[in-house]
């Protein structure tokens, strides 16, 4: 009798425990996993995004922020004009505040961005245009357009209108395209130059 009930006592143990086991070995096993992806992701993004002092050469090709999608229409405007107040007014909007001009490390380095060295260059040209004073700049402007334009190698599709053995043919240019969000761009910059400004501050301050 004494024997019967140890047996069912047993197979009762082993019962309730069997299951129990096994679940914590599965909460064990998940949570591991979960512990391995995440060191795996932090590792890959330090790879991915290394610090920088941006002292001397050790700065990164591209400016280490990244921005949402925005569509933008194609087409022609009556706005940014060649000469006039107007026009002036609103080539100078393009720019934001400090000109373009980010400050990145430690010690605030300044740095310009490719995007307004060819808004600028633009200027440039328009410039020219309404002064007729070609100077090295405005070469060296339409030099960094051009390489620009190559470096970058955009591939949308234009359909073209006309005959094949025409030298030139219009394209319809005039449709939405899958842009950078620049006004994402714009307001980091400001805040940027907001930092740089209350670090200039609070550096004069204590070298006084």
């Amino acid at each position: 009798m004494n024997q019967n009930k140890q047996h069912n006592t047993f197979r009762w143990i082993r019962g309730v425990t069997l299951p129990i086991t096994w679940i914590s070995i599965c909460v064990i096993g998940g949570v591991t996993f979960l512990n391995i992806v995440s060191l795996s992701r932090k590792l890959q993004s330090r790879l991915s995004h290394p610090a920088y002092t941006y002292v001397d050469n050790d700065f990164p090709d591209y400016l280490a922020v990244h921005f949402g999608p925005a569509r933008m229409l194609m087409q022609d405007t009556v706005h940014y004009g060649v000469n006039g107040s107007e026009a002036e007014r609103e080539w100078d909007s393009t720019f934001p505040r400090g000109e373009g001009f980010v400050h990145l490390g430690a010690e605030r380095r300044r740095f310009g961005l490719s995007m307004f060295h060819q808004m600028h260059c633009l200027q440039m040209i328009r410039h020219a245009l309404t002064s007729g004073n070609i100077g090295t700049h405005t070469t060296h402007c339409l030099t960094y357009l051009r390489l620009m334009v190559l470096c970058r190698v955009d591939l949308q599709l234009e359909p073209a209108s006309g005959t094949s053995d025409e030298s030139w043919m219009d394209v319809d240019w005039i449709r939405e395209r899958d842009c950078k969000d620049w006004e994402q761009l714009y307001e980091w910059i400001g805040k940027n130059n907001d930092d740089y400004e209350t670090w200039s501050r609070s550096r004069r301050n204590t070298l006084l």
